[in-house]
């Protein structure tokens, strides 16, 4: 059975790549279980909601970087 250790770990991961497939698979969480934790748990899908922002930020400023750095 999963604890909130788990879940916990799964945002960590969440916040550096912001696609729950790779995630889940980095965590060893079937995504069918993290679906399942975002349909149960209200608390949750909005801590979900919010990570997977803060990793499309992340990825958004290193793709910038790469495109900047290549530009000069």
């Amino acid at each position: 059975m999963r604890t909130s250790k788990d879940k916990k770990r799964f945002l960590e991961l969440l916040t550096e790549c912001p696609f729950v497939e790779i995630t889940a698979k980095r965590s060893g969480i079937a995504r069918s279980t993290i679906y399942r934790w975002r349909e149960r748990d209200k608390r949750f899908r909005n801590m979900m909601d919010s990570h997977v922002n803060i990793g499309r930020d992340t990825v958004s400023d290193m793709v910038e970087a790469v495109l900047v750095k290549k530009a000069k």
